[in-house]
């Protein structure tokens, strides 16, 4: 599989990666032998690129990637997040210094490992940006320049937000999701320009919208609404009709982007890990994809 150079930290990451949220139940129940069959599958068929954090299944998805990856550590590029936890059912932010290094001490013991290849703060627009800035991302690099992690970065959905932390604060890479879609390619408009110039990589997440675009539909806890699912509905019907899929189309049209270094994929089976490496270096259909925004216009 084909990999591209993660900014300018030296780490090349497979443009295929692997986002780990299902194997902590995010999208649906996964056996821990399936979970492990999964991620097997993956590193054999050439991904290298591992994403998770503490918030997926608190804490479930780093304690099976850990175990799966057992004996092959050496072959991938391990990441994972602070910042954003579960706390008796309910969402935590804490980005002080001393909770973000007691959670890497967390996540390197669930993960099985001494060192993460990136670490990353997790959802920064739910922080304070000035905190993000004097206290966050140095004691990032204070780890990074302790030699526990390899590189630091940080996630988020507001992509004027990401723009601007890039610019003042250049982190080795930056996470976007659900910002390089077929229904928003946000991420081009100036995060991706801002990235390029600074050599920061970028990398995309949720190119089905979290699911909402996948065979099965989304999550109960998807927000979209009626409308936009109906919609939805009708183009996976089109793309039927076309001798395709709505999924296929959509991991295709975000492998193709060149300005991205990895993809994030959430793949709980492996038939689904080869569909989506099927898709690989497809460009798809342009009058295909002229009449499918169309369909979407009003998503």
């Amino acid at each position: 599989m084909n990999r591209r150079e993660l900014g300018r930290t030296g780490i090349q990451v497979s443009v295929l990666g692997y986002g780990a949220a299902a194997l902590g139940g995010v999208y649906g129940q996964v056996s821990g032998r399936e979970a492990r069959r999964v991620v097997r599958c993956a590193v054999d068929r050439g991904i290298n690129y591992f994403d998770t954090a503490p918030a997926y299944g608190d804490g479930l998805s780093e304690i099976r990637l850990g175990k799966a990856l057992a004996g092959r550590r050496r072959e991938i590029v391990l990441a994972s997040k602070a910042g954003r936890f579960q706390a008796g059912g309910r969402w935590e932010f804490d980005f002080s210094a001393a909770r973000l290094r007691r959670s890497l001490e967390e996540s390197l013991a669930r993960l099985n490992t001494d060192y993460l290849d990136v670490f990353q703060l997790h959802d920064v627009e739910y922080a304070d940006f000035n905190r993000i800035l004097d206290e966050a991302l140095p004691e990032l690099q204070a780890m990074k320049r302790e030699g526990t992690i390899r590189a630091v970065g940080v996630t988020g959905r507001p992509t004027e937000l990401l723009a601007r932390l890039a610019e003042q604060a250049r982190p080795d890479m930056i996470l976007s999701y659900g910002h390089y879609t077929l229904l928003n390619t946000a991420i081009m408009e100036r995060l991706a320009p801002v990235c390029a110039s600074l050599e920061i990589g970028l990398v995309n997440a949720a190119p089905l919208e979290m699911r909402l675009l996948a065979p099965g539909g989304p999550p109960a806890w998807h927000p979209a609404s009626p409308e936009i699912q109906e919609a939805i509905r009708r183009a996976r019907e089109f793309c039927a009709g076309r001798g395709t899929s709505l999924e296929a189309v959509a991991v295709q049209f975000a492998l193709a982007n060149p300005a991205v270094a990895s993809t994030l994929v959430g793949m709980r089976t492996v038939k689904e890990i080869k569909r989506n490496i099927s898709a690989l270096g497809i460009q798809p259909d342009p009058s295909l994809l002229a009449e499918l925004t169309g369909i979407v216009r009003m998503i």
